[in-house]
């Protein structure tokens, strides 16, 4: 059985593998409740959306500091890079909406 690296109870269910955390002197531990919204923004975890490219058709996968992502979402300043064939792009109202939902997560 894991625990959790930031509330120290035992993880049945969903998780995520974290930035590694010191739980005790020599001892670190990478795996965090992956629906506990705590323990989720202690993983220092991203959050990831595949887009699709407007330009080559391809999807691309966006990385976003989960710390940061409400200020870009609140101000529309969400952009996407495809690293396929370079373009850049803002995300369109629907992308925005699947973004938001995936910090619910």
């Amino acid at each position: 059985m894991f625990t959790c690296a930031h509330c120290h109870e035992a993880i049945s269910d969903e998780f995520v593998v974290g930035r590694p955390t010191l739980t005790e002197p020599n001892r670190y531990a990478v795996l965090f409740h992956g629906n506990r919204e705590a323990c989720m923004a202690a993983s220092g975890t991203r959050v990831s959306y595949d887009a699709r490219c407007p330009q080559c058709n391809s999807k691309s996968l966006q990385w976003f500091d989960r710390h940061e992502l409400p200020s870009l979402l609140q101000s529309k300043s969400v952009r996407f890079h495809c690293r396929m064939c370079d373009a850049r792009w803002e995300a369109a109202e629907s992308d925005i909406t699947e973004v938001a939902d995936l910090l619910l997560r």
